[in-house]
């Protein structure tokens, strides 16, 4: 059994997991996918020699506020799968209390904002087709979903705050 719990104070994902006991040696790998449907690796958690019992793996890379799904697989010293299990958790988004728009441009005009809230989180991919000479269907190209975006409002309390967020880097002097 696989069970995915969420220490808040470490914003990290701790799971449980019971190692079924197999004849000989046996290995874990643990891995996690999120929306985006690339798997990740649990780091230090692939082929990990593992005794029979429950063991407590920590993840302190998981993403926030979405949902991912771990899986964690025993297999023994042939490469054969013999238990595999799942767990869904998502580590909850806390409050925006110290947020900064950085610019890194110009280091002087970044200033901290009041963000309410962040809105879902979007995994854009690049997609092309090519229509290929004498082939019935074209070929499509796509990259994988990395980094996901998102659109910040937010509101400014002063006019000088405002032109400072709407300035372009030269736009600004010292």
């Amino acid at each position: 059994m696989l069970i995915a719990d969420v220490d808040t104070g470490l914003q990290s994902v701790r799971l449980y997991y019971d190692v079924p006991d197999l004849a000989g040696d046996q290995f874990v790998t643990v891995s996690r996918h999120g929306p985006s449907g690339q798997e990740t690796y649990v780091r230090g958690w692939i082929g990990q020699a593992s005794a029979a019992g429950q063991i407590v793996i920590r993840d302190f890379e998981a993403p926030i506020g979405v949902a991912v799904t771990y899986t964690a697989t025993t297999e023994d010293t042939a490469g054969t799968v013999a238990d595999t299990q799942t767990a869904t958790v998502t580590i909850p988004s806390g409050p925006c209390e110290n947020t900064w728009l950085n610019d890194l441009a110009r280091v002087g005009n970044t200033m901290q904002i009041l963000m309410e809230s962040l809105p879902s989180l979007d995994y854009p991919t690049g997609a092309s087709v090519h229509d290929i000479i004498s082939r019935r269907d074209p070929v499509v190209t796509s990259d994988v979903a990395h980094t996901p975006s998102f659109e910040l409002s937010f509101i400014t309390e002063s006019d000088d705050q405002r032109e400072r967020a709407r300035a372009r880097p030269n736009d600004l002097q010292d």
